[in-house]
């Protein structure tokens, strides 16, 4: 049983064992390589949450379209008359993105966003289920609109051209943050004979290193989406064949990756 005293006890076996094969202050290249496999591996434990995720953000996507393509409203409400007026102009709001100021300014203000909407996905799972797919349903539906909108106005192709380098990877990221929650309410309701304090510090712990996992990617994809996918001199071709090898190769790295333990001399 997952609170029986045996159960207990292997578990203090087992971290005793793990202390003395692999003692504390391991080379940070030894450290580095173990945290480079345990993310994958982590991401992969998630593969029902990933689902219900994916499904919610779809979802969203495709009636903040459907919103959007319907009221004039959204669109007002979202861009403001400005915005909206200079949509109708035919000035795509990312065509300032370049000049609107330091260019590594933008990329740092560009991470910590979007690792504040990631952890801020993560954490609506302390407040229930519902707060971590509705943190996903809202950015769904808020990129559904945005794509129903520019369509309307016959910009969709230039939003494409823009977002393509860095958009596909981006989503996936953020559907993982909102599996990460599922799984950090999910663990709040394990375990109930554990006072609630102990199961918040195990449920926390046994998610948010996925959420962390994502913040260097997020890094990547500022500068990406600051340097490369405003840029005229960047043809749509290579901005695909970015994008698109971006995403390959982290789904590729969680699929296959995890291998043998790194081997460690006990001192």
């Amino acid at each position: 049983a997952p609170e029986s005293v045996d159960t207990r006890d292997l578990a203090r076996l087992a971290a005793t064992c793990d202390r003395l094969l692999y003692p504390r202050g391991l080379p940070v290249g030894v450290r580095a390589v173990r945290a480079l496999r345990a993310w994958p591996r982590a991401i992969r434990r998630l593969a029902p949450q990933l689902r219900t995720s994916g499904i919610t953000l779809t979802v969203a996507g495709l009636v903040g379209g459907a919103a959007a393509a319907t009221s004039g409203g959204v669109a007002e409400g979202m861009l403001g008359a400005p915005g909206l007026a200079a949509l109708e102009a035919g000035h795509l709001w990312t065509a300032s993105a370049p000049s609107s100021g330091s260019t590594w300014l933008l990329c740092i203000v560009l991470t910590l966003h979007n690792s504040a909407v990631g952890v801020g996905v993560w954490a609506l799972g302390l407040v229930s289920r519902w707060g971590a797919l509705g943190g996903v349903a809202f950015h769904g539906a808020l990129l559904g609109a945005l794509a129903a909108i520019t369509a309307q106005h016959g910009l969709l192709g230039p939003l494409a051209t823009f977002t393509v380098a860095h958009g596909l990877l981006e989503i996936s990221l953020l559907v993982v943050c909102g599996a990460a929650g599922l799984r950090l309410h999910q663990g709040l309701h394990l375990g109930r004979a554990r006072p609630l304090p102990a199961r918040w510090a195990a449920a926390v712990a046994g998610t948010l290193p996925t959420v962390l996992g994502t913040l260097p990617l997020f890094a990547v994809l500022a500068s990406v989406e600051v340097l490369i996918s405003p840029s005229d001199a960047v043809a749509p071709g290579p901005k695909a064949a970015l994008g698109l090898g971006l995403w390959a190769a982290v789904v590729g790295w969680v699929v296959r990756a995890g291998g043998p333990p790194v081997p460690v001399r006990v001192r």
